[in-house]
């Protein structure tokens, strides 16, 4: 179709008009634009179709032998994957069957030892009703040691397979503590009988918090090993912390202090004084602090009181490595005897210096006799429960005692209402927060001074954290103002209850 238009030009003198016509294209239709947009759309699917079968002939045009090559390397590596993972899971599997057959049989040989009597079932209840008071701390506690990612656990620390000879080390968060950190090697109690790396996990999870690497030592225990292997076991692990484990997981083995409680306290005391001895400066020279905790230094005191408790003399002689030394016969036939008995046998001459020589506060006596000695060995810091019923407090004020007159920087701190195991388990199940209030009334200390006392509301563990940070030259900020506090893990009166009931 067209349109016209017209124009009229009108001139003076009686000119006639005049028309001009002219067409104007139209706009192309709608249909037009649905057919152009089919004609793209098939073209641009054609191209992607041609892009496909280019694709497609290209791949068809690599031989088949290599194509074969190509998915027989990825079956390979997905069969070497589960091969792996099913031989790790063998592996573990093995390993906890072997542990537990062998301790199964340390256990059968340890309960010869062992009658079934009033005070060990005593015992039983009261070790029954502290754990189901704790329980809630304790489930808290295995979550944390099975899956918290900043524990490598069971690492060994001697090439020879010797059994329990492996540490747990708890690494610092290298974001917020930046290596080369201080390093902390723990050694864990247990009565020399059932003695785990595990025990500390609560001690050594707040010191990691707090930028230090930590070592957890396990050991042999009796009657896979007497007081001599344990120390030559203790020796084993903290030297190889110091020359390999410290600079592998970004530790300074320059900065270390070595933390022992209860029976850990008398093999770590053993060890230094030991190596100081013999001029054995492998590990002690790295020493900056040595902490003693709960710790049982004198053996010949200490010994009648732990048979009147129920340990068995024949177990305790061959604990403390007096195997020649026949046990005496018990009162009434009785494997324990009564408390007039026990001290008759602990009368015994041969029986009396043979204690004596596994007693470290009698040991120190004629280490200190050396001014080079003295000269090796590290400060001291000893901490002991006011109410601790298993260990007398007088065990570590003899020690301290013999240490200061030997020339020893000690210091003994007694920490009043608290019992054995309270300052490394029910204290730190609290949470800092219950006892953060008190940080800054701690006593300032001297490790010239001596002696301490702090009150039993007062959070030794931050006093122990200003000795140790002071001994290697600090670590990071203020531990009562800017470090992340620990967490309650029960309810405060369910731990008062443990304490009550508690057998340690």
């Amino acid at each position: 179709s067209s349109a016209s238009a017209s124009a009229s030009l009108g001139v003076d003198g009686g000119m006639r008009s005049r028309s001009t016509s002219f067409r104007v294209p139209a706009p192309a239709p709608l249909p037009l634009l649905e057919s152009t947009k089919s004609k793209s759309s098939a073209a641009a699917a054609a191209g992607v179709k041609t892009q496909s079968q280019a694709r497609v002939g290209a791949a068809s045009a690599v031989p088949s032998h290599l194509l074969a090559g190509v998915g027989g390397q990825v079956t390979r590596a997905r069969r070497a994957r589960s091969t792996a993972t099913v031989a790790a899971t063998i592996r573990e599997g093995t390993y906890i069957v072997n542990e537990s057959l062998f301790v199964a049989q340390l256990s059968a040989r340890l309960m010869r030892f062992f009658v079934c009597r009033f005070v060990w079932l005593r015992k039983l209840a009261r070790l029954v009703l502290y754990f189901f008071c704790l329980l809630p701390a304790f489930a808290r506690c295995f979550l944390w040691y099975a899956f918290d990612g900043g524990i490598r656990r069971s690492v060994p620390y001697r090439t020879d397979p010797r059994r329990r000879n492996d540490c747990d080390v708890y690494v610092p968060d290298e974001t917020r503590w930046p290596g080369p950190r201080p390093v902390c090697v723990y050694v864990t109690g247990g009565a020399w009988i059932i003695g785990y790396k595990a025990w500390g996990l609560l001690l050594c999870r707040w010191l990691r918090e707090r930028g230090w690497l930590v070592v957890s030592l396990d050991y042999r225990n009796f009657p896979q090993a007497s007081v001599t292997g344990m120390v030559d076991d203790v020796n084993a692990g903290v030297d190889r912390a110091v020359h390999e484990l410290a600079e592998r997981f970004g530790g300074d083995p320059e900065k270390l202090c070595l933390i022992g409680q209860s029976a850990g306290a008398h093999l770590v005391l053993t060890a230094a004084l030991a190596c100081a001895e013999r001029n054995d400066a492998t590990w002690l020279s790295g020493v900056k602090l040595l902490v003693g905790v709960s710790g049982v230094y004198d053996v010949e005191a200490i010994a009648p009181k732990m048979i009147e408790m129920g340990l068995p003399r024949s177990l305790l002689y061959r604990l403390m490595a007096i195997k020649d030394v026949e046990p005496l016969p018990d009162g009434d036939g009785d494997i324990d005897g009564d408390a007039e008995t026990n001290h008759e046998a602990s009368e015994d001459p041969d029986v009396r210096a043979r204690l004596r020589a596994r007693s470290p506060t009698f040991v120190a006596r004629g280490v200190l006799k050396s001014p080079e000695a003295v000269a090796r060995l590290p400060p001291v810091v000893l901490y002991h429960g006011e109410t601790d019923r298993s260990s007398p407090p007088k065990q570590s004020t003899d020690l301290h005692a013999v240490l200061s007159s030997g020339g020893v920087a000690s210091s003994h701190v007694l920490l009043q209402g608290k019992g054995h195991t309270e300052p490394v388990l029910t204290d730190l199940m609290r949470g800092d927060k219950a006892l953060s209030s008190s940080v800054s009334s701690l006593p300032a200390f001297d490790v010239e001074s001596g002696d301490l006392e702090l009150s039993s509301d007062a959070p030794w563990t931050f006093d122990l954290l200003t000795r140790m940070e002071s001994a290697v030259g600090g670590v990071a900020e203020s531990p009562s103002e800017s470090l992340p506090l620990a967490p309650r893990l029960a309810p405060d009166w369910m731990v008062r209850l443990a304490v009550v009931v508690s057998p340690f």
